[in-house]
């Protein structure tokens, strides 16, 4: 299984999606850098970025195709 991430930034800059092998679905709706402070956001920011925040994962700027199960949330980081 995987999960497609719809990353978000609120109109700073446009929508981009990244593959993540497993079931992430525990993560939607996770927006680093909001109100609240909790283990989720610290997980997705793992996820994303590296201890100098460079990107881990490999940003897409068009929707994958679905040619196996996925599983699809959206998750982002607020400006």
């Amino acid at each position: 299984m995987k999960t497609i991430v719809i990353y978000d930034q609120l109109m700073e800059n446009p929508i981009s999606f990244f593959i993540l092998d497993g079931d992430y679905t525990h993560l939607d709706r996770v927006y680093i850098n909001s109100d609240k402070k909790e283990k989720k956001q610290a997980e997705l920011t793992a996820i994303i970025y590296d201890e100098n925040g460079k990107e881990k994962v490999a940003f897409l700027d068009k929707f994958p195709r679905l040619e196996n199960t996925y599983k699809v949330i959206v998750a982002g980081f607020l400006p």
